[in-house]
């Protein structure tokens, strides 16, 4: 995203509840397109993020930033104190209970990544929504 303004949706990661609280703020500004395609992988890419920081973060929490452009682009950003970087690990088993979360929004997202911080780590990922379009076969952009 080339632009930075004030986030779209600001949701601050503290207890158990956020992940709920994050899904609820985000299916809210998406409106109607919350259930199309685009939508439905962008509330599941949020709730691995939140739960994600929850996990690793520990009791220093963190925030949930999202940037919606209708018909083109939506963003979210988790961030945290924690300054270490996770690694994308080989792909989990199916009976392993932990490490799918960074699979799942790399298998869904159109692109995604991960910067430090002076204060911790943010890790991202981007919706296309004309990737989402294509794979609906229309051309609604």
């Amino acid at each position: 995203m080339s632009v930075r303004s004030a986030p779209d949706v600001d949701v601050p990661i503290v207890d158990a509840d956020a992940p709920r609280t994050a899904r609820r703020a985000l299916a809210a500004l998406l409106g109607p397109a919350a259930t199309e395609p685009l939508g439905r992988a962008a509330l599941l890419a949020c709730s691995e993020l939140v739960n994600n920081v929850l996990m690793h973060a520990g009791a220093t929490g963190g925030r949930l930033a999202v940037w919606w452009i209708p018909q083109q682009l939506l963003r979210l950003e988790v961030s945290d104190a924690d300054e270490s970087l996770p690694a994308l690990s080989a792909t989990p088993s199916v009976t392993q209970l932990h490490g799918r979360g960074l699979h799942v929004v790399d298998t869904i997202a159109s692109r995604w990544g991960m910067h430090r911080t002076p204060g911790g780590k943010t890790i991202w990922c981007e919706f296309d929504a004309s990737t989402f379009a294509r794979a609906r076969g229309d051309d609604r952009t």
